[in-house]
């Protein structure tokens, strides 16, 4: 392709960008972190239900539907959870900088919002908003039709209805009814829904490592790093993170997964269960005898990217490579200091040869240019690594998104596992438009400019009894063998909506009912964290083999989501490769926290976790390395 066709066809593409570009803040703030089951998502760019992935970056208007026998849980930057059950309908209305915002359509949603987090998260349902506030967990039901239930776990919560406003404190449900109806009572015997939402809790708590080498930005992405590798020191760079995976020979980072057309540019989605943070923060590495690792981002440089990776294509390949530390990453929007937006330059094709792992084997990922666009596999491309022998291309593929482009995933979803009709012709802007967006208690969701009224409720002093009803199916196919699809959680056999649930405990007469006991908060809390130095300058040319960490994290209990016939997007190593060439490391043991040079300061209580306290790491000798 001549350097004016191929100016044009990106001037071409730069107008498509512009038109739906979302700032890269907003695309970094929500992502899916869970999938179980057939979850499915509507957005923008599919303008059709297709079946969801582990990963993808979650926008305003973009809608979610969890059929029976699936459950989805959405991660928020600021520490927030939102997790639905079966038969639930999730629309994400706002996701502003202090406040979210939410509309539960049908089904039901456990939301954790830790300490230090966002200053309220809105809940809308069909018959009341639900304002969650700081350092709380609140599950909000709007399974039976004309009824919805909100039960505060932790903290309290703050329902409104066009009768007036409510709180609701720890320990307490309240239930309103088509018919105007507010019932405040205690909170009955936890279901499989709760137990299995507080086991959740406790496994993401459990990060204790990861945290004292990510910068405060990415604290909610610790417990992937925890359990799906190791962290090792490098002279150079601090503290890297080295995938288990790393180990597996020809892998590379940015090959398990796609890139996919999210709100105007080409976006990394991974398959792999930690694959959020590497891949759109920071910086790798390729370190001999260890494997590539991750150069996490320093203290207040934490940028959301949608893949930082260097391009090359022609008429024939696409191809990429992980960019280093250092090394300028071109897109569409800002991404911080070490990033070029190509929207405000001018589009001139440029000679880059420089990128330092183009000579790293199997560095490069090579595919065909029709694979990148229809996902089919294309005919068989030359094995010669086109850094070297083509012209390098400014920011993403000039390629115009097609169909398969825009979806994250290959895989069909049955038509009785769609979501019903009632859900399908609900609009986005009628969502929008039914519930005004109110800045923190500033007056009545329902009517703007006015303070809700007193809500009357009335006090009942037993739990209520959870009745039994039939549980959903579990989605399954092909009988008892069959299971969900590789990576991707499994649901306990008959659970979903309206499990049974133990009865309520009778009250005693003369005596004063109580709520039932909860469990001990398993969410993570601020604590005071010493935070280990990170070097910026660029690494030279020698180093010796890292230390290995001395913790050895537990294994994942998540996979990664295997598409169904997905082939990755894998390609040979090019020819002229220097095989495991890479940077040599410090063969220094890693300095314990007392012996780190200039600590950062310590953060307050009010703004650290006070679960998983840092160990001193084991200092490895020679022979502990071999």
């Amino acid at each position: 392709m001549g350097i004016v066709s191929r100016a044009a066809a990106l001037c071409a593409i730069v107008i498509l960008w512009v038109a739906s570009v979302v700032g890269a803040a907003e695309l970094g703030t929500a992502r899916l972190s869970l999938v179980a089951g057939d979850v499915q998502i509507l957005t923008e760019d599919t303008n059709e239900w297709v079946a969801a992935a582990v990963n993808m970056p979650l926008a305003e208007g973009d809608r979610l539907w969890s059929p029976d026998g699936s459950r989805a849980e959405i991660q928020v930057r600021g520490g927030v959870q939102v997790r639905v059950d079966a038969r639930t309908a999730l629309d994400i209305v706002d996701l502003g900088r202090e406040s979210f915002q939410l509309s539960l359509t049908e089904g039901r949603a456990y939301l954790t919002n830790r300490k230090g987090g966002v200053d309220r998260i809105r809940v809308d349902t069909p018959y009341a908003s639900t304002g969650i506030y700081d350092n709380s967990i609140v599950m909000v039901d709007a399974v039976s039709a004309g009824t919805a239930v909100v039960a505060v776990i932790k903290g309290y919560a703050v329902v409104e209805t066009r009768q007036g406003t409510t709180r609701v404190s720890a320990g307490s449900e309240l239930r309103l009814t088509a018919d105007e109806l507010a019932e405040i009572a205690p909170i009955g015997s936890p279901d499989e829904w709760e137990t299995w939402n507080r086991k959740r809790d406790r496994l993401l708590a459990d990060a204790a490592e990861s945290l004292r080498y990510v910068p405060d930005e990415l604290d909610d992405y610790a417990a992937d790093l925890d359990a799906n590798g190791r962290w090792l020191y490098a002279r150079e760079y601090g503290y890297v993170w080295s995938p288990r995976v790393s180990a597996a020979v020809d892998w590379a980072p940015y090959r398990l997964g796609r890139w996919t057309w999210v709100r105007g540019s080409y976006v990394w989605i991974s398959y792999e269960p930690w694959g959020w943070a590497p891949y759109h923060y920071g910086r790798w590495v390729f370190v001999s005898r260890v494997g590539w690792c991750w150069v996490p981002p320093s203290r207040g440089a934490a940028y959301w990217g949608p893949g930082y990776v260097g391009w090359v294509y022609s008429s024939d390949t696409v191809a990429w490579v992980p960019l280093a530390p250092g090394e300028i990453y071109y897109g569409i929007g800002f991404y911080g200091p070490f990033s070029v937006d190509i929207t405000n330059v001018a589009v001139n094709p440029v000679v880059v040869r420089t990128y330092r792992h183009i000579h790293v084997r199997n560095a490069v990922t090579v595919i065909d240019r029709d694979t990148f666009i229809t996902r089919r596999r294309g005919r068989s491309i030359a094995r010669e690594n086109p850094f070297i022998s083509a012209r390098v291309e400014v920011g993403p593929p000039a390629i115009r998104p097609a169909r398969e482009t825009r979806r994250p995933i290959d895989k069909r979803i049955a038509p009785e596992r769609q979501p019903p009709e009632r859900i399908r012709k609900l609009k986005p802007e009628e969502v929008r438009r039914d519930r005004r967006t109110v800045p923190g208690d500033a007056g009545s969701v329902f009517s703007p400019g006015r303070q809700a009224d007193e809500m009357r409720v009335k006090r009942r002093e037993t739990p209520r009894r959870q009745e039994a009803a039939p549980a959903p199916s579990s989605g399954r196919q092909g009988g008892k063998g069959a299971g969900l699809p590789a990576g991707r959680e499994r649901l306990p056999e008959g659970k979903g909506h309206n499990a049974p649930a133990p009865p309520a405990p009778r009250a005693v007469p003369g005596k004063e009912p109580s709520p039932r006991p909860r469990p001990d908060d398993a969410v993570r809390q601020p604590r005071v964290q010493q935070r280990l130095p990170q070097v910026k300058t660029p690494a030279p040319d020698t180093r010796k083999q890292v230390p290995e960490a001395k913790k050895q994290v537990p294994e994942m209990r998540r996979q990664a989501p295997a598409p169904e016939k997905q082939a990755p997007q894998v390609a040979p190593a090019p020819p002229g490769s220097a095989g495991n060439q890479g940077r040599e490391v410090s063969d220094r043991p890693a300095p314990r926290p007392e012996q780190a040079r200039e600590p950062e300061r310590q953060r307050p209580a009010s703004e650290r976790r006070d679960e998983g306290q840092g160990k001193d790491r084991k200092k490895y000798g020679k022979d502990d390395r071999e």
